[in-house]
């Protein structure tokens, strides 16, 4: 049971990086001037980076509970 937990636990690892690493690359295009004038893309990339921050959040619960029982 043990090991079945500690592998959720990586696998939680695993999506949280991919996801932080998905917000990182939306901050770099936020710098590009042409996004920046752009607001349907500004709007497309906002839109994601709230959908991402709320996974973020239920993936950290996650990963929480599952290190308080390893």
């Amino acid at each position: 049971m043990k090991r079945l937990k500690s592998s959720n636990k990586c696998s939680l690892e695993e999506k949280i990086k991919k996801y932080e690493d998905r917000l990182n690359e939306l901050d770099e295009m936020l710098e590009d001037p042409s996004v920046s004038t752009n607001s349907a893309k500004l709007n497309e990339i906002s839109k994601e980076q709230n959908d991402i921050s709320k996974k973020l959040d239920d993936l950290m619960l996650q990963w929480e509970e599952l290190s308080d029982q390893l």
